[in-house]
Parts: structure tokens; sequence; C-alpha cells
């Protein structure tokens, strides 16, 4: 008897696939006018907060390589 492989497992169950890259989680403060301001950005956006501070960021780094 051949058992399926844990991949063809996770397929026939429907979950998400694995990402390639995994995202780290990262905690950090902000002041309530700054968490309200990034909200109110993300409701019109239509974006997660995460995704607007994930390009921030990236921004930000960019900006640093160059």
């Amino acid at each position: 008897m051949e058992l399926p492989t844990l991949a063809s497992l996770e397929r026939s169950i429907g979950g998400r696939p694995r990402l390639e890259e995994t995202m780290i989680r990262m905690s950090f403060y902000l002041s309530p006018a700054e968490a309200q301001a990034l909200k109110s950005q993300a409701r019109a956006q239509s974006l997660p907060v995460s995704q607007i501070v994930r390009r921030i960021v990236q921004e930000y780094l960019s900006g640093i390589a160059k």
C-alpha cells in the first residue's frame, strides 16, 4: 500500500499553498494618532495595513541601499 505524500494531502484538503518566501512576524508600536492614520490609509486604499507597512519599509530600504 502506497501512502500519499504530505504535499498531495495538503492539496486534497484544499488548504492554502505554502509560499516560497515565508514571512516573519515583527512587532512594533505606534502612537494612537499614527495607528489611526495608518488604518485610515489602509481603508482608503482597500489594502491591509501590513501591505502598506511593507511598501513603506521596502521604499525606505531601497533608498538606503543607493
